[in-house]
């Protein structure tokens, strides 16, 4: 096979090679489809553009007589040229909307499906028998979250976009699951902001985990199920809210737990942070408290 670096071979891992190949080959279709039509697009506008211009010209030199004061007629084909490149316009808008649904429609799907996905036995684990949140509401990437780590110390709690209904509820809901794992005596919560579709660099996230000797509490959730890249043009703000909504609800969990005991033992605050994104999502702005 092909060498892959860094990133990829992370993926070929994860993924496994015929998973990574076709979802390089949908994106790298999508992509090409979704360019053309847009280059396609601009030239006709500007084509009709200056017909259009050539045509009004002529008309109003036709149209006019010489000494008049009132304005000079449209000329039909004037005329019949701003309609169609009306009517060109509405037809390039509406095959582009249908073009983004589409790719929307493909991406829920691909992030829909379990396929070679099993819920995680450890009932610290997001999707396992004990959890609050099903398995198959946490999207393809969450559902590997999950079940990567070292599950005999560490809580990992996710959830996907069909868990909950807004941002802050899914935050809430993931943190509750938390707690539920046993997360109130976890020294350390770590809160992950994903990219589009809820990916989470499992060694980013291992990593963590091994910086808090095995006794973090990883929580994140999804806001998309398009890549950050494609998710970064239609919804900028989605990274935002679910990276706001993520942190008010560690915020609020951590402020009520007991003052004694857990992460708050000795009087002192939990832990809470809240990661950069992997990968370049976007970064929720960070609120003082």
């Amino acid at each position: 096979g092909w060498p892959l670096s860094g990133g990829l071979r992370v993926q070929a891992v994860q993924l496994g090679a015929p998973q990574l190949a076709v979802n390089a080959l949908v994106a790298t279709v999508i992509g090409v489809l979704l360019a053309a039509l847009l280059v396609l697009a601009g030239r006709g506008l500007r084509a009709a553009s200056r017909r259009f211009a050539r045509l009004f010209q002529r008309g109003l030199r036709q149209g006019g007589s010489p000494g008049s004061t009132s304005s000079p007629a449209l000329a039909p084909g004037s005329l019949a040229l701003l309609l169609g490149a009306l009517a060109t316009t509405l037809t390039v808008g509406a095959v582009v909307a249908l073009g983004l649904f589409a790719t929307w429609e493909s991406f829920a799907r691909i992030d829909a499906s379990t396929s070679g996905q099993r819920p995680p036995a450890d009932p610290s684990r997001s999707g396992s028998a004990a959890s609050l949140i099903a398995f198959n509401t946490l999207g393809r990437e969450g559902r590997d979250f999950v079940s990567q780590g070292t599950p005999a110390t560490s809580i990992r709690a996710f959830a996907g976009l069909t868990s909950a209904a807004t941002d802050d509820e899914r935050a809430e809901l993931a943190v509750r699951d938390m707690l539920r794992a046993g997360g109130a005596d976890a020294p350390i919560w770590i809160g992950i902001t994903t990219t589009g579709n809820g990916q989470i660099d499992p060694v980013a996230a291992q990593a963590a985990e091994d910086a808090a000797g095995g006794r973090a509490a990883l929580v994140a959730i999804q806001y998309s199920t398009l890549p950050s890249w494609l998710s970064f043009l239609v919804d900028q703000e989605a990274a935002k809210s679910a990276g706001v909504a993520l942190y008010d609800a560690l915020a609020a969990a951590r402020d009520a737990l007991p003052p004694a005991g857990g992460p708050r033992s000795g009087g002192r605050r939990a832990r809470c942070a809240v990661g950069p994104p992997p990968r370049g999502g976007a970064t929720a702005p960070a609120r003082p408290r």
